[in-house]
């Protein structure tokens, strides 16, 4: 619903769908397909900004890094696009899951087997640098905790 159009979205976040697709990150079926969502929802919140805000929250937050962290596998190289989608397009999710623990996790998946997921992590990495407001010390503190 949240690919079909500008009505179906608000739709959706006037009756909790943002919601619905944080608590499916928990279903191995659906999480890949709920991320997306989230990541399609958050491109179409052009001016009120009310899915970005809906993202900030610390549940939301704890959710998307919780579920980066424990994404099986086999789903892994699936999520690194919608990830990419989300954190380009709001500079304060990306320093918010920056700050909360996403950057470690990271540059620990770096040496994953996938060479298109390892791109899509030094993708992921160059944006989440490039911000302005980029906390350099996790940077720097994760870089010598792996020692890269």
């Amino acid at each position: 619903m949240a690919h079909a159009s500008r009505n179906s979205r608000e739709q959706l976040r006037a009756h909790g769908g943002l919601d619905v697709y944080l608590s499916l990150l928990d279903d191995m079926v659906w999480s890949v397909t709920a991320l997306d969502s989230i990541a399609v929802c958050l491109a179409h919140d052009n001016d009120n900004h009310k899915v970005e805000q809906a993202l900030l929250k610390k549940d939301a937050v704890q959710r998307l890094v919780k579920f980066f962290q424990c994404c099986p596998e086999q789903q892994f190289v699936h999520i690194l696009e919608p990830f990419l989608k989300i954190i380009t397009k709001s500079s304060r999710i990306n320093t918010t899951l920056a700050v909360n623990g996403l950057t470690p996790l990271l540059i620990a998946r770096l040496d994953h087997q996938d060479a298109i997921a390892r791109l899509n992590l030094l993708k992921l990495i160059k944006v989440k640098f490039a911000t302005p407001y980029c906390p350099v010390l996790t940077f720097t503190s994760a870089l010598r905790n792996y020692k890269l």
